[in-house]
């Protein structure tokens, strides 16, 4: 079934919201106007990606700050961005952030270890991927977490 992805990722950030509401995080959603993507998908499984990115998103970035969600192009291909300002993942542990219950030493929020598992198995399932990379300030310091999903558009 085609599935219009700006409509799935505007359902999961609603979904979410009383999380954001709670933490005083805003979230930003940003469409490039240019990209209009359907996938096809299970309903249930794309939810499942947007939402434990999302939800990751909220909780590992500090009360009061923003976590953007973007459908955009990249080199021509359909993407979405969660991006937040929480304390990243060390680079030695990214590679082991999608393992099942694997949770980065030294996390205080709360978790099983399961969402990224989740939603990667889910991903790969529909024949996305998703990629993790630390975000930097001008100096080097990580500022935030990108998680980009690599659509297959329909």
């Amino acid at each position: 079934m085609p599935l219009d992805v700006a409509s799935v990722l505007s359902d999961s950030i609603a979904q979410l919201m009383v999380i954001a509401d709670r933490r005083r995080i805003d979230i930003d959603i940003g469409f490039d106007g240019q990209t209009s993507v359907t996938v096809t998908a299970p309903p249930a499984e794309l939810r499942s990606i947007f939402g434990n990115l999302i939800d990751n998103a909220l909780r590992h970035s500090p009360e009061g700050s923003v976590v953007d969600v973007r459908l955009h192009a990249v080199d021509g291909q359909p993407v979405v961005d969660v991006v937040d300002n929480g304390p990243g993942i060390p680079p030695e542990a990214i590679d082991r952030a999608f393992d099942r219950f694997f949770r980065v030493p030294g996390t205080t929020a709360e978790g099983s270890g399961l969402g990224l598992a989740i939603a990667q198995m889910a991903a790969q399932r529909n024949g996305m991927r998703i990629a993790l990379s630390n975000r930097t300030d001008d100096s080097g310091a990580v500022c935030g977490l990108v998680a980009r999903v690599h659509l297959r558009s329909a």
